[in-house]
């Protein structure tokens, strides 16, 4: 118990670390000339509108939808004129007030605020609740690349990191391939990389996935995962907006399960134990921006992050606010919503198509006999609770999703990868004690 406590205060402590590098890191990328990186952005006006979602994505055939709008909310910050010092606009996130046209065309807004030197009084905002990390790397790259060859980059990492992961995947346990392929298959990474905030979980979920997977030491691997997890959760905070967090903690998480060797109450202490790292590192990162931000700027983002936790959770005095976008908010809309989001035809004959497969895999194992065990009965309880995380996540943020189905409905997956995992697992452990045996 002593060594769990000495290593979440050192977590504390790179938490900490992680901050002031983080930030220190935003004030150089907020010191690059505005003028290197815009005329990038002009460029990629016709790409952005091909792009726009309301346009040209028919939901209920494409699977994978994802937010033009909220990667013009990204571009605005790269763009953004030079408000404070560049310490401070690292703090601040200031941007254009594209809430003026919340409702009409964002690209347009985007290609007007490009061009304007300085912005007005009434066209100026701040966002200084989030990281915003993703600016750290966007603004170096549009000195260079317009945003079509930013996708394209962003594409061959992601993919290249998919290859890794499977390569790593497959040679501690070749079972474990077919799960995480069908993850890959519904996330779909050559689409998702066309989005800054989708990417942003993606990279937790699979730079995470990495690290559990090469640290292979069994006496100090669970010292490791900690650490593994607490990284997950600084990475997500300095990345992401609040798209679908939990994705990049429970599937690492069935990596590390799958592979130990312990039993049932082995297994969930250190499930909590991992998850109590996530939370560390994320909500510390998220912590430790307000408390900079409200150190070192004139205004009090403690309190305004505290307000929208609140608000994300269907509480606080910005609940009133919602109802200009006419949505229903409510854990049942958000449940419904979601659930509708994520049941698009592809996904809908892939779930089918699995279902069937499971079925067909528990009937083999009974005729032959595969015994169910108490570790794997153990191994079902906590992959169980890992499958409805999804449920808890959408009922307690069900302003966000209800808001926000279209990024959110990808917390779904985890209800399809923990089962998969599981099967792969039972099957992969009956097999062995079959060759045990004999």
């Amino acid at each position: 118990m002593k060594e769990w406590i000495k290593d979440y205060v050192k977590s504390i402590g790179l938490v900490i670390g992680c901050a002031i590098a983080a930030i220190l890191l935003l004030t150089l990328a907020y010191m690059i000339p505005r003028d290197l990186f815009v005329k990038h952005i002009e460029e990629s006006e016709n790409l952005l509108y091909a792009l726009c979602d309301d346009n040209n994505i028919n939901a209920n055939i494409d699977g994978y939808v994802y937010d033009t709008k909220t990667n013009i909310i990204t571009l605005e910050e790269v763009i953004a004129p030079r408000e404070h010092t560049a310490f401070q606009d690292a703090l601040l996130a200031p941007s254009s007030n594209y809430i003026r046209d919340f409702f009409g065309d964002w690209v347009n807004t985007l290609q007007n605020d490009a061009h304007a030197k300085a912005y007005s009084e009434d066209n100026k905002l701040t966002y200084p609740r989030y990281w915003h990390g993703f600016v750290l790397f966007l603004k170096p790259m549009f000195v260079f690349f317009n945003l079509n060859e930013i996708y394209q980059i962003n594409t061959l990492i992601l993919c290249g990191l998919c290859f890794a992961t499977l390569l790593l995947i497959y040679k501690k346990e070749k079972a474990y391939v077919g799960p995480f392929l069908v993850l890959l298959a519904l996330f779909n990474p050559p689409y998702i990389a066309r989005s800054f905030q989708l990417s942003s979980v993606f990279y937790a979920m699979i730079l995470t996935c990495i690290m559990v997977l090469c640290w292979d030491d069994k006496e100090k691997r669970e010292h490791l995962f900690l650490y593994a997890f607490v990284i997950d959760g600084i990475i997500l905070a300095f990345l992401d907006f609040l798209t679908y967090p939990p994705v990049a903690f429970v599937v690492p998480l069935c990596f590390v399960l799958v592979f130990s060797e312990q039993d049932l109450l082995h297994n969930l202490l250190a499930s909590i134990r991992y998850g109590i790292a996530f939370l560390l590192g994320y909500a510390g990162m998220w912590v430790s921006k307000w408390i900079l931000a409200s150190l070192f700027t004139d205004e009090n983002v403690i309190a305004e992050g505290i307000e929208s936790v609140l608000h994300r959770t269907g509480k606080g005095a910005m609940s009133d606010v919602d109802s200009a976008f006419n949505v229903e908010i409510s854990p049942a809309a958000a449940m419904r919503e979601n659930l509708h989001a994520f049941g698009t035809r592809p996904v809908r004959i892939m779930v089918f198509l699995l279902l069937c497969a499971a079925v067909v895999l528990v009937i083999y194992m009974i005729r032959h006999k595969a015994g169910f065990t108490k570790r794997a009965a153990g191994m079902f309880v906590i992959f169980a609770l890992l499958t409805i995380i999804p449920i808890v996540w959408i009922v307690a943020l069900n302003n966000h999703c209800s808001l926000h189905p279209h990024l959110e409905w990808r917390e779904w997956l985890v209800a399809v990868f923990a089962p998969l995992m599981w099967l792969a697992w039972f099957w992969t452990d009956r097999r062995k004690k079959a060759v045990e045996c004999r």
